[in-house]
């Protein structure tokens, strides 16, 4: 009786197991749905020229914020989109010294469930130091498409919630 009730205890243990396993792929699923938005950020390479007025903007070194959350340090020369829930959102391109979003520059957005948003970041040689701005899928595919994955390393708590890892910058969609 004693193996018995060991093996049904087992196959107990196992059953609740790949509950646990369909109910984690279940919300990893979510995550994907078209319930929420997609913000890119991006930062552009590191040019002699950039920030000069006349000139593109330069590259951006620092950290970025959704309200009062850090989601990432950004790099030149990188991108990393984040999986954003709708409504009105306040995104910041901050000095990579300021913890806090009050400073830098900010950019208010209205965010849908189903769109992707492509913002750029950069910085300027005079006022103001920073820089952040939506723009065009086509204008961020000319600034972007070289540009590498912000790794992992680079995201500050809030954003590993958040980020959506990819592997190449995100192409527009058909028809845009």
């Amino acid at each position: 009786m004693g193996r018995y009730r060991r093996s049904i205890s087992a196959a107990a243990f196992g059953l609740s197991l790949c509950f646990l396993a369909a109910s984690t792929a279940a919300s990893q699923d979510m995550h994907d749905s078209p319930s929420e938005g997609l913000v890119t950020f991006y930062s552009n390479h590191i040019t002699v020229l950039g920030g000069i007025p006349g000139h593109p903007w330069g590259a951006f070194k620092g950290r970025l914020f959704d309200g009062g959350d850090q989601l990432a340090f950004m790099e030149p020369a990188h991108f990393i989109t984040f999986r954003v829930v709708p409504g009105m959102h306040v995104f910041t391109a901050d000095s990579w010294m300021n913890k806090h979003s009050d400073h830098g520059a900010h950019i208010t957005m209205s965010v849908q469930a189903g769109h992707r948003y492509f913002i750029e970041t950069g910085s300027f040689a005079t006022e103001p130091i920073f820089g952040i701005r939506e723009v065009s899928c086509q204008f961020a595919q000319g600034e972007g498409a070289d540009l590498k994955p912000l790794e992992s390393v680079h995201f500050l708590p809030a954003g590993k919630l958040m980020a959506l890892p990819e592997t190449s910058f995100p192409r527009c969609p058909a028809g845009s």
